[in-house]
């Protein structure tokens, strides 16, 4: 039998295994401790991509929204101006 989590590779065989899942998966997610385990390794791989996701959410902010709401602003500044010129 094979350790029940994504991508951990223990067998039954190899070590000791808690109902299905192997001792380093196991004392992990019952205690938050054992960085040797699949399941911490998993749990870092899913704090990475959210890392990756802030980086591009970013970067869509200042690429796109950022010069949209300077133009936005710009806009209010110039009418603004022209109405205290004009005294409209």
């Amino acid at each position: 039998m094979k350790c029940i989590v994504k991508d951990c590779e223990n067998h039954e065989h190899e070590g000791k295994f808690i109902g299905d899942l192997c001792s380093p998966c196991h004392e992990f997610i019952t205690t938050g401790i054992g960085v040797h385990s699949q399941a911490y390794r998993n749990t870092q791989d899913e704090a990475n991509l959210v890392k990756i996701r802030k980086q591009i959410d970013r970067k869509i902010v200042y690429k796109y929204w950022l010069p949209v709401i300077t133009v936005i602003l710009l806009y209010f500044v110039i009418l603004v101006i022209y109405h205290k010129l004009t005294g409209h």
